[in-house]
């Protein structure tokens, strides 16, 4: 078992790098376009994933890693997401459809002992993809077209890691560690009728963060079908380094 989940996350981790996510116009700004962090059903929750505790005992709260008291069975998720995008500008009435289906999340979790649980993550963070064409005539020489062609391309991945301790039956504290990591590039070019010579400069990034968030949950039944919960998160120890690749 254990051999077979190490094959497939370097399978996964492999197609998680290779792909080309960005659908966002926003994605050539920054690192690109962040996805969803978390799998779907903590990240469909509008941020109350932070206070919640799943009532079965076969799901992971990556989002706040104390939030898992109940887990009980060792649990293997992998999915996937397909987007479809339609965009409109009224600059030259200009349209754009983009598609993309990627594999968005890969995670295991097992519970170590009946206090303490463990889980592992590992997804795209987010990506850029982008390719615009400009040109227009010289001011000075109206026989003369100017072209710029600006191209990006790039994903960054993140691994969690998460471990939760139950101190009671009503206090949970746990640890996730994050990891980011991925390259990415931006090209500009410049071409001119007649040149011969195509100008232009590339910027390639290869970047790698760390940080950890702390977690801790308290929930109090105050009913016979009744419960209060409240979890807080923090994050901290940011390290980031990036290097022209």
């Amino acid at each position: 078992m254990k051999r077979v989940f190490v094959l497939s996350s370097l399978v996964a981790g492999y197609f998680l790098n290779a792909q080309s996510i960005g659908n966002s116009p926003y994605g050539a700004y920054g690192i690109g376009d962040v996805k969803y962090d978390n799998t779907v059903d903590i990240s469909s929750m509008g941020g109350i994933s932070t206070a919640y505790i799943w009532d079965f005992n076969n799901n992971f709260n990556f989002r706040n890693p104390a939030a898992n008291t109940n887990l009980e069975l060792t649990t293997l998720k992998v999915e996937g997401t397909n987007e479809n995008n339609y965009y409109r500008s009224d600059f030259n009435n200009i349209k754009s459809n983009k598609h993309s289906t990627y594999l968005s999340n890969i995670s295991i979790a097992f519970p170590i002992s009946r206090k303490v649980k463990f889980g592992m993550n590992f997804q795209p963070y987010s990506s850029k993809t982008y390719n615009i064409l400009t040109s227009g005539t010289l001011q000075d020489d109206a026989a003369v077209t100017e072209a710029h062609h600006f191209h990006g391309e790039g994903t960054l991945n993140t691994v969690q890691a998460a471990v939760s301790y139950q101190v009671s039956p009503e206090i949970g504290i746990g640890l996730r560690s994050n990891f980011y990591f991925g390259k990415l590039y931006d090209i500009e070019e410049v071409s001119l009728t007649g040149a011969e010579l195509i100008s232009g400069y590339s910027n390639s990034y290869r970047i790698k963060s760390f940080n950890f968030t702390l977690g801790s949950t308290y929930q109090k039944k105050v009913a016979h079908d009744r419960k209060i919960t409240v979890g807080a998160t923090y994050t901290f120890g940011n390290t980031a380094c990036m290097k022209n690749a």
